[in-house]
């Protein structure tokens, strides 16, 4: 019975499509012509491995190192552990592979690193949304 809950809760009111993944939502550039963005994209975005959006802008992701909003999407969109992310990221780092996304500690920051970025993609906690960025909702 809790699996279906869970379900219930990941797949929203639309069935296919979730604005909130846990206790965050995804947020991009109010310029960005997206409206929804598929887990496996953001997690390609996060671990480096897809760098622009479709109009050809380059993606710049920001991380929320918030520790409930940090576990839960890292978790439930990295499907990794936040320690191993951290390991991904600094192994990025030291191979010459590329610099790991910037790192901020609060949902505000998030919102002004996205907002000032073309290409920006966060997530915070849905209270967090302003008029200055656009929740993508979560599909399949």
């Amino acid at each position: 019975m809790g699996w279906l809950v869970v379900l219930l809760v990941l797949l929203g009111p639309g069935g296919g499509e979730c604005r909130a993944a846990g206790n965050f939502v995804m947020v991009a550039n109010v310029a960005n012509g997206l409206t929804s963005i598929t887990p496996q994209d953001v997690q390609l975005i996060f671990l480096s491995r897809k760098r622009s959006w479709p109009d050809g802008t380059i993606i710049a992701p920001v991380i929320n190192e918030n520790t409930k909003i940090y576990e839960s999407f890292s978790y439930t969109l990295l499907k990794r552990s936040p320690r191993q992310y951290l390991i991904f990221r600094k192994k990025m780092l030291f191979r010459g592979q590329g610099m790991p996304p910037p790192v901020v500690q609060t949902d505000q920051e998030v919102v002004a690193f996205v907002a000032a970025h073309a290409g920006g993609l966060g997530y915070v906690s849905p209270e967090a949304v302003t008029p200055a960025v656009k929740v993508l909702a979560l599909s399949q």
